[in-house]
């Protein structure tokens, strides 16, 4: 059996397989830029999905999107800069803000 292929031979490819390749490479590009920009992630932990998505490729991204877990709500509460709910006591948190005005419950977590 031999495989000869140059680029030639990407033109007798259906133009639907050549666009599910485009797609599943941006896919795969932006969840690694997302792995790669994770703030929340210790290094260790960032080198694991890193390297977990590079080997794997397609079923690392996904494995990266269903089991990493969801950025921290301090980390969306102070980039929106919307109005958020208390978790202690339910009232609203008004926005720009990270204290609950009716029980002093606060997003800000002591950073080590």
């Amino acid at each position: 059996m031999h495989f000869n292929y140059n680029i030639e031979s990407v033109s007798h490819l259906p133009s639907s397989l050549i666009g599910i390749a485009v797609i599943a490479g941006a896919f795969w590009l932006i969840v690694l830029g997302s792995a790669l920009s994770r703030q929340d992630f210790d290094p260790v932990t960032k080198f694991m999905w890193v390297f977990v998505i590079v080997a794997t490729s397609i079923l690392g991204a996904l494995l990266y999107l269903f089991i990493a877990p969801n950025r921290p709500l301090e980390e969306d509460a102070a980039y929106t800069g919307a109005a958020s709910t208390c978790a202690a006591c339910r009232a609203t948190i008004p926005a720009g803000s990270s204290v609950c005005p009716k029980c002093g419950w606060t997003y800000d977590v002591a950073k080590p």
